[in-house]
């Protein structure tokens, strides 16, 4: 008996492992690589491409609700074979036809002389925000499989050989931003079929590379399912991913490149410690609430915010306090280093809170609870949008700042707020509330002496 749990906790510990280092590896990448990133392409092709990469994470969280609901249902049939072939396959088709209408509209813009500088950017960028969509949602339903040792393997070689040819490319091809672009689709292609391959199998498909189903009524079909995840996703999607492009038209390229350094940073809370934790506990969480198991549920809420934490708030106390070496360190002596310094003592607390949010959220999708996220992130998104807008046309970054680090709190707090009030997890929502003020008020205070 005693023996069974070792292995249990062994094995869980394992999991979890390989989940950090699955998605470590596309930050960590992304950290090593991007200072060189910045010499090679200038500080305004970085703009640029720091635009870009703020696109493709809009996009790939701009699927529709399709990843969340597809892991959903992965999560919860564990059988060989389930219904989520048709709508994997429904979802494939949705986004192939959506982004190649995208890409055929920007080639007809450019024939006729709408489009003259960077059209191959413009068009190669929306080809890779395709790939990238479709090999995040293959992750997404390996790692709901159980899958995790394949989905960390497969993501963290996939990074690094996107990387890995980028910088090539710079180096020794051209330090251009359209041989950039060029890099990341081909690799970005590779990196999707391979996902494809496993995620098919691992739902029980036995052909190795089944044919793509386009259907137009399949994809209704799905999209009538996922519409409530689809505008939570829409709008979560734009209030966290378009505040780099509006900098971009606002101010200009160059003015974006601080910013996105500073977000890379504050993202580590929310991409890189809390995300693979959510990703391990989210389908027990499901799986409990589904059993109606109050003690056992209880016992995982806690491993759950325990672990938060513990991995989250600590290491961003740490990076907070050296910010200043650390930046130096990881960039060396870059005109913007002061600006990128105050906007992470600024963000970087409330992105911590925000990592929190992952366990309201979790209760609340275990709860089918779509609704109410849906309506949230469009009420957040509402207000932020029209707020970041008027920061970047004043010509103020450290606003916008504070408008995001609003905007994570207020996220975090009403999901839970939420999570109280609804059946089978209000329960468990009201015991941990504690874990969430001690943590709001010290961000509220650092906005406030910020301000002053």
């Amino acid at each position: 008996m005693i023996l069974d749990k070792i292995k249990k906790h062994y094995s869980s510990s394992v999991n979890l492992a390989l989940l950090f280092s699955g998605k470590l590896s596309g930050i960590a990448i992304n950290l090593i690589f991007i200072p060189f990133y910045s010499r090679s392409l200038g500080e305004y092709g970085f703009g640029i491409a720091a635009t870009i990469l703020s696109l493709q994470a809009m996009l790939i969280m701009l699927d529709l609700g399709f990843s969340t609901y597809l892991g959903r249902q992965a999560a919860v049939s564990q059988s060989e074979k389930n219904p989520i072939l048709n709508d994997l396959m429904a979802a494939e088709s949705f986004l192939l036809g959506f982004y190649l209408l995208a890409a055929f509209l920007a080639f007809l813009a450019f024939a006729l002389g709408a489009i003259n500088k960077h059209s191959l950017v413009i068009f190669f960028s929306i080809i890779l925000f395709l790939l990238l969509v479709l090999q995040n949602i293959y992750y997404v339903v390996i790692c709901a499989r159980k899958k995790y040792v394949h989905g960390s393997v497969i993501l963290s070689v996939g990074n690094l050989f996107r990387a890995a040819v980028s910088f090539c490319v710079l180096k020794w091809l051209s330090p251009e931003i359209d041989y950039f672009i060029m890099a990341q689709v081909l690799t970005a292609f590779f990196h999707m079929v391979i996902s494809r391959y496993y995620a098919f199998k691992f739902i029980g498909e036995k052909k190795a590379f089944p044919v793509l189903n386009l259907s137009i009524k399949n994809g209704a079909v799905l999209i009538k399912k996922t519409y409530s995840l689809a505008i939570f996703s829409l709008a979560g999607a734009l209030v966290t991913q378009l505040d780099k492009p509006v900098i971009t038209y606002f101010i200009n390229a160059k003015a974006v490149a601080a910013y996105f350094l500073a977000m890379t940073i504050c993202m580590v809370p929310i991409g890189i410690l809390a995300g693979p934790v959510a990703q391990y506990f989210q389908p027990k969480i499901i799986s409990l609430v589904g059993r109606d198991s109050s003690e056992e549920l209880y016992r995982v809420s806690s491993a759950f915010l325990y672990v938060l934490i513990v991995i989250v708030f600590f290491p961003c106390a740490v990076l907070w306090v050296f910010r200043d070496g650390l930046i130096k360190l990881w960039l060396g002596d870059v005109s913007y280093h002061e600006n990128i310094s105050l906007y992470v003592k600024v963000m970087l607390p409330s992105l911590a809170v925000g990592a929190l949010g992952f366990f309201p959220y979790s209760l609340l999708l275990a709860a089918k609870d779509f609704r109410f996220q849906a309506n949230l992130s469009v009420f957040l998104t509402t207000i932020t949008i029209p707020c970041v807008i008027f920061s970047a046309f004043k010509r103020d970054v450290l606003l916008i700042c504070v408008v995001y680090s609003f905007y994570h709190v207020s996220s975090t707090m009403l999901s839970w707020w939420r999570a109280c009030l609804v059946e089978h997890i209000s329960h468990v929502a009201q015991k941990k509330i504690l874990f969430i003020i001690f943590p709001i008020l010290i961000v509220l205070l650092n906005i406030i002496l910020n301000i002053i």
